[in-house]
């Protein structure tokens, strides 16, 4: 069996998360599978023999998600750009399997030539129980592929977006619908009688309904193509909720305007799309958050790093670096790999890995850990794990896995959303039924059928667990709590007592007055 991570975008809610699991989990050879909404990632286990991850993602652009290969984000570029025209990129022949760009011509003694120093053990981290798949091989990151670029079968009028485009065509629609929002409320006549003016005149009517139908057909188009896509996968959600009252408000409006006898919904219309989009531009900022404290841990690692060779330094990406390589770490730079120093001595800063507030003094034939920033002195590190196997590499999968895990709380609370849109169908429908046969209008019962049908969407509650736990491990792995399992997680309510073995990391690493003398 292997575990593989794919990312699934252009989910608008948290009911796409069922969909997609249950659609992927009938593929022939998948074991196991869990979505998560807020990391936009689907974790499958699946028999290697049956099936390749790219059925998978196959599978899931069916339902008109667009998925790829996830990987941690990085902020690595794929080849390096040189600042100085005058400076030229040479692939080295005993170097063909890595982009190597030259940087400088330092000229290195015959002492300071690449040495055979056996691999060493690196720093000791907290991951030594990572999960590993049935082949014993535990799933490695690569930091240099993630691509958001290209999202092919994302829905009509989100092509080629990734999340932070959505956020941004969610931001452009609620604006457009802002702005024709102000004239929609000014020609309704329920407005003009709750202000005490009258502004009607001949062909206002007609303004209403082409204003109210771009606010409809533009605003509203993500809901109404979930709402279509909901309907044909029969996964009741959201967008029906929310494409089932605006539908209902404007076909009722557009009847009311050429001929029917009541009142238009367009303002309610309006306002209703509004604050949909407002809600959604805000949820997907807040996702985006969750997501960006674990790319404030990727940045930890530097992109590139000085190689030694035996004639010259070379500036090559990090994530190139293999074991034994040597690498100069200059002043006031990061550590590109765990390795042991080889020859010099300096003061590091790890204090964003471990905890330890003060710079700690590194000797030759002591470990470095890949993030740690160097003090004033100069020194050569012999690489003991490839960047992808470091130790912050390994702090960012675990944040990254235990953010992609589901809790039992999740679980109950996905459970509870699912039937909540249900009972907030049928208390909609029913609400409607009991006005119009107690001799209420028609328009009066509609208005209250689609109220109660907005006011009973659950999609908050599907979306608090997730988007908190996301948040919460990424913010936890920043500040140097590390946590493996959500349930754990949550758990952890009930701590009373905290027992430390060590004070120097309580510290907060800064001197203050704590006693004065008079002599």
């Amino acid at each position: 069996m292997k575990t593989s991570n794919i990312n699934v975008h252009d989910m608008l809610s948290v009911w796409s998360v069922e969909e997609v699991e249950k659609h992927i989990d009938e593929v022939p050879g998948v074991e196991s599978v869990t979505v998560n909404f807020a990391t936009e990632n689907a974790t499958v286990r699946y028999d290697e023999t049956r099936l390749e991850v790219g059925d998978i993602r196959s599978a899931v652009r069916q339902r008109r998600y667009e998925s790829f290969k996830s990987e941690v984000p990085s902020k690595q570029p794929v080849v390096k750009q040189t600042e100085e025209k005058d400076r030229t990129e040479t692939k080295l022949p005993a170097e063909e399997n890595r982009d190597v760009t030259l940087a400088t011509e330092t000229e290195v003694k015959p002492s300071e030539e690449k040495a055979e120093t056996p691999a060493t053990s690196s720093v000791v981290n907290p991951l030594e129980e990572k999960d590993k798949t049935d082949t014993g091989k535990p799933e490695t990151m690569d930091h240099s592929k993630m691509d958001h670029s290209k999202h092919g079968n994302a829905p009509m009028g989100m092509e080629g977006h990734d999340h932070n485009m959505m956020i941004a065509d969610f931001k452009k629609r609620f604006y457009v619908v802002l702005i024709l929002t102000v004239p929609i409320m000014l020609l309704s006549t329920m407005i003009q009688k709750f202000i005490g003016v009258n502004w009607q005149f001949t062909g206002s009517p007609y303004i209403l309904f082409a204003l109210s139908s771009v606010v409809f057909f533009y605003g509203g188009w993500p809901f109404l193509k979930g709402f279509v896509n909901e309907v044909k996968t029969k996964s009741p959600g959201m967008m029906i909720l929310i494409g089932f009252a605006i539908t209902v408000a404007y076909i009722y409006s557009v009847a009311i305007v050429f001929g029917l006898q009541g009142m238009d919904f367009f303002w309610e219309l309006s306002t209703l799309i509004l604050i949909m989009l407002l809600g959604h531009w805000i949820e997907m900022k807040s996702i985006a958050g969750a997501s960006k404290e674990l790319e404030l841990l990727v940045q930890l690692m530097p992109a590139d790093a000085h190689m030694v060779m035996p004639t010259m330094v070379h500036d090559v990406k990090t994530e190139t670096l293999k074991e034994k390589d040597i690498i100069l770490v200059k002043p006031g730079e990061k550590v590109a790999a765990d390795g042991i120093i080889l020859e010099g001595e300096s003061y590091l800063n790890e204090s964003m890995l471990t905890g330890e507030s003060k710079p700690v003094k590194k000797v030759v034939g002591e470990k470095v850990i890949a993030g740690a920033i160097n003090g004033n002195g100069s020194i050569k590190v012999t690489v003991s794990h490839a960047a992808k196997d470091s130790y912050l590499s390994q702090v960012i999968k675990l944040v990254d896995d235990a953010q992609k895990s589901k809790s039992k709380t999740q679980l109950l609370a996905d459970t509870a959303a699912k039937w909540l849109t249900v009972i907030a169908i049928v208390a909609g429908i029913g609400t409607f039924l009991y006005w119009y046969i107690t001799g209420q209008s028609l328009a009066f019962a509609m208005e209250r059928m689609v109220t109660v049908i907005v006011i009973c969407c659950p999609h908050a509650l599907g979306l608090a667990v997730p988007l908190v736990v996301a948040k919460s491990t990424a913010l936890s792995a920043k500040n140097g709590l590390l946590i493996k399992n959500r349930t754990a997680f949550e758990n952890s309510r009930k701590i009373t007592t905290i027992v430390f073995d060590k004070t120097g990391t309580l510290t907060v690493g800064k001197f203050e007055v704590s006693k004065i003398v008079s002599l």
